[in-house]
Parts: structure tokens; sequence; C-alpha cells
């Protein structure tokens, strides 16, 4: 089976289309097929340019200390449980 580049859930849309790029002064999309049209509108010639899409932003990961990743330091509590 081949297997997907891109995700196939991904909408339809004038703002990733081949065809299509954003106008300066917000009036939507300039299509060379249909003229100005909305953003999330999109045609029979729709054709998906992965270079337009932007991803989502990753959340920043927390910041750990090196002692948390120390498997030779074990709690307290553990080492009270392992000396009983």
């Amino acid at each position: 089976m081949k297997q997907k580049l891109f995700n196939p859930d991904i909408a339809p849309s004038c703002q990733y289309c081949l065809h299509g790029r954003a106008s300066e002064s917000d009036l939507g999309i300039l299509c060379v097929k249909c003229g100005i049209v909305e953003d999330d509108f999109s045609c029979g010639k729709y054709k998906y340019d992965p270079l337009k899409r932007v991803p989502n932003v990753l959340p920043k990961l927390p910041k750990f200390e090196n002692d948390e990743f120390d498997l030779d330091a074990a709690p307290e509590e553990e080492k009270k449980q392992v000396a009983s």
C-alpha cells in the first residue's frame, strides 16, 4: 500500500491551493482560476500546495533537573521501604 506523505484529513481551502495566493489588502485569496475568493473556499481545480501551510506551534516543554533522571538516587520513602 502506498503511504500518503501528507495528512488526508486536511480540508480543501484556497489558502493552501497551488493556484491561489493571499491578497496584500486582505480581500481574500487571489485565484488564477476563479478570481477573488474567500479563504475557506475551494473549487474543482483545487490542488494542495504543502509549502503554503503553516504548521501549528508546539507547546514548550517543562524544564527538568538532572537529578530527576538519576536512577541511583531513590526518593526517601522508597529507601525506607527497601531497608525494612
